[in-house]
């Protein structure tokens, strides 16, 4: 995947909810704070959600932080 930045790309928008969850997080404030704040900013269901974040934690596009109140989706901003 680090060989391929274009590879990364065509994997995170070749599914319309993983577009809409990277759209989410870079435009909706707020829509980070939990997995079900995300699915409810995007538009899919919260174990929809969830398999898609696990791709795009996969390819670098976000990371996930566990917090007090549940876990917490952050954007990896590329250079």
């Amino acid at each position: 995947m680090k060989r391929h930045p274009d590879f990364v790309l065509r994997a995170d928008f070749k599914g319309d909810l993983r577009a809409s969850i990277l759209a989410s997080l870079a435009f909706d404030e707020g829509a980070g704070d939990s997995e079900l704040a995300l699915a409810r900013a995007s538009g899919g269901s919260r174990a929809q959600v969830r398999k898609a974040l696990d791709n795009l934690e996969m390819t670098g596009r976000v990371r996930r932080h566990r917090a007090k109140s549940g876990t917490r989706i952050e954007l990896v901003r590329f250079k």
